[in-house]
């Protein structure tokens, strides 16, 4: 198999077996290494799993493309607008679905990555905890 380089954002789907998906684009240019100097500040911190917890929800909403699966409480699909995310990942019942998608792909194992799909490509552009 070729690589193929292309111009659009890789990214990955995570499927969850109650028809949840969430699709989040990878770690571009220097993003991965400026997470592990942020983690790095807090090991050994007081409160690290909180602060670790704050920092991949962080990271989630900036990764996060697209889901499918999530809806409002009439039932309807949500738009995965910046409003929707922010209460999505704020959402302490949602976190067992971000929380396993962003390890899996920080921390790969075969048990944690069981349902993850072949990167597929999609567009955007956010600025990786840019505090915009």
């Amino acid at each position: 198999m070729a690589f193929v380089l292309s111009s659009k954002r890789r990214t990955f789907i995570k499927k969850f077996d109650d028809g949840v998906l969430l699709e989040f684009r990878y770690f571009e240019g220097n993003e991965r290494e400026r997470l592990q100097k942020e983690i790095s500040k807090i090991r050994g911190t007081k409160k690290f799993t909180e602060k670790f917890t704050d920092l991949l929800r962080q990271i989630c909403q900036v990764l996060l493309v697209r889901w499918e699966g999530v809806v409002d409480e009439s039932g309807k699909p949500l738009e995965t607008s910046e409003e929707a995310k922010k209460a999505f990942f704020n959402d302490a019942e949602a976190m067992k679905y971000w929380e396993r998608a962003i390890m899996g792909y920080l921390y790969p194992s075969e048990e944690l990555d069981s349902n993850a799909v072949l990167p597929e490509e999609a567009e955007g552009d956010p600025d990786f905890l840019s505090g915009k």
